[in-house]
């Protein structure tokens, strides 16, 4: 596991160290150096002789060879003192010691993801959550319906726009043409699309009445002026809803749904079945009538269902109705 690297810690534990050593160092060269100096002032001095005539020069002869090594002379004289070294600057040796430690770190091998972890006990089981409250959809949608309609009535209400000012009058048109009296009309009573009609011709077609506004080519030219019904249909969409459709001669047509609310037999009431408006069921011996889509169970309290025909009283066995019942008569006996 990577820890967190401090260098500036590391950086000021090498200072230490550094300078426990040059000290250390400086104190044993010290020792040493007193030492050598105690043994020179130890060696006698001799006495200076006369010094002799100066002789000729000998011939040059040949190099010898190399002689034995020496015996090691006496130290020398004490040089003169060095100059004063200058002392250390912390900060640049801690800035160099962090650029290093930075350096190394910056060089390891990035490590890789190490393998997947064992999946952890499963925990224990939570406390059972409380039963729900039933909810009747209706007082859903009842509720649904009161917050919409709170929620509209909070917006705050588009005040009227200034009134804008007044448009220019346009100039007077140009009388028109007087028209032809309707009386006067006389359209064709169908169309010929194998022929060619002239402009301003009248004609019925699909029960509407039409115009041809230039020269016609079958049905271009012609424009539809009053639109009369081509058709009627009516299909049925389920057992109780039926769409007419109504298609006008100008094309356009207009379709209207209706419901008829008859009754239908519906059988035995079952649990989870969505029931109709008029459905009839029978549930616990008396028949229901459905009054608004529902699938609650029938109940004289829910607004759902009407009683149509309410259960009747079982009846006696018939055995034992023949044992009490009395002839109207008495009864003749046969010798």
């Amino acid at each position: 596991m990577l820890t967190k690297f401090d260098g500036a810690a590391l950086g000021e534990q090498l200072a230490d160290w550094a300078d426990d050593y040059f000290e250390t160092t400086t104190r044993e060269l010290q020792k040493e150096i007193a030492a050598l100096q105690a043994r020179i002032k130890e060696i006698p001095s001799g006495e200076k002789g006369d010094a002799g005539d100066k002789g000729e020069p000998g011939e040059k002869g040949e190099k010898g060879e190399d002689g034995d090594r020496g015996e090691d002379g006496a130290p020398g004289i004490d040089g003169r003192d060095g100059i004063d070294g200058k002392d250390a600057d912390t900060d640049a040796l801690l800035e160099n010691l962090r650029n290093g430690i930075d350096a190394a770190i910056m060089a390891l091998p990035v490590p890789k993801d190490g393998a997947d972890g064992i999946d952890g006990k499963d925990g224990a089981a939570g406390a059972d959550g409380k039963d729900g409250e039933s909810i009747d959809r209706d007082d859903v949608v009842r509720q649904l319906r009161s917050e919409m309609i709170a929620t509209l009535d909070a917006l705050p209400r588009p005040k009227d726009g200034e009134r804008g000012i007044d448009g220019r009058d346009g100039r007077e048109g140009k009388d028109g043409e007087p028209g032809r009296d309707a009386a006067a009309l006389d359209p064709l009573p169908m169309i010929d699309f194998t022929r060619s009609y002239p402009r301003g011709t009248w004609a019925r077609h699909e029960g509407g009445l039409w115009l041809a506004r230039a020269a016609t080519s079958e049905l271009e030219g012609w424009e539809c002026m009053v639109a009369g019904v081509v058709g009627i249909e009516v299909t049925q969409t389920n057992e109780r809803t039926f769409t007419v459709s109504t298609m006008m001669s100008d094309g356009r047509s207009k379709s209207v749904e209706f419901q008829i609310p008859v009754v239908i037999w519906r059988g035995i009431f079952k649990d989870g079945t969505d029931y109709d408006v008029a459905d009839s069921v029978t549930y616990a011996g008396s028949t229901w009538y459905c009054k608004r889509g529902t699938s609650a169970r029938p109940s004289v309290s829910h607004e759902d269902w009407q009683l149509m025909v309410k259960q009747g009283r079982d009846g006696k066995d018939a055995k034992a109705a023949q044992a009490e019942e009395k002839p109207p008569f008495p009864q003749a006996k046969i010798k």
